[in-house]
């Protein structure tokens, strides 16, 4: 499951808007709000979040979530959209391809999203993912950290080790 932060920049001021999640297995999104419109209200949501906010709803189903996603991501019927998928080492198009390309930003407002590593739990950029090619040849994100990945290496080299000596 890949966890990314919904944030906005203001005046200075990060603000979380929620969480975005994305399952590998299902190629699934789900929303969570932080909270509820009514105690966002002060600090003005977007938008794009606002809209999806109404009727007291802090979550949003897969249908609706892959909606705020697709209207953030370049899209499938784009005229050059075999380019941008060569050009990024992708064969297929899939939604969390072109949003990991973004991470989430748009024209629309000033909304971005960070990753969450499984590993540590931290929030952290992109940039600090290492990247793995995939049997059918193309190069995704990897899902732990470079620093989290780097320390699960050097525990199993130990173990590993350990194991071979017996």
């Amino acid at each position: 499951m890949r966890e990314y932060t919904i944030k906005s920049t203001r005046k200075g001021r990060d603000y979380i808007w929620g969480t975005l999640y994305y399952s590998d297995k299902t190629s699934k999104f789900h929303i969570k709000f932080r909270c509820a419109l009514d105690e966002m209200k002060k600090d003005k949501p977007p938008a794009m979040i606002h809209r999806f906010m109404t009727n007291g709803r802090t979550e949003l189903d897969a249908e609706l979530s892959l909606l705020w996603v697709s209207e953030r991501i370049i899209p499938k019927d784009r005229q050059n959209i075999a380019d941008i998928l060569r050009e990024n080492n992708l064969t297929t198009y899939r939604e969390i391809d072109m949003l990991e390309l973004s991470m989430g930003k748009c024209t629309l407002d000033d909304i971005y999203l960070t990753r969450i590593c499984p590993g540590c739990g931290k929030e952290k950029k992109l940039s600090e993912f290492g990247y793995r090619t995939m049997e059918n040849g193309e190069i995704r994100h990897q899902s732990w950290c470079k620093e989290c990945r780097q320390s699960t290496s050097n525990t199993e080299c130990d173990i590993n080790s350990k194991t071979n000596k017996t």
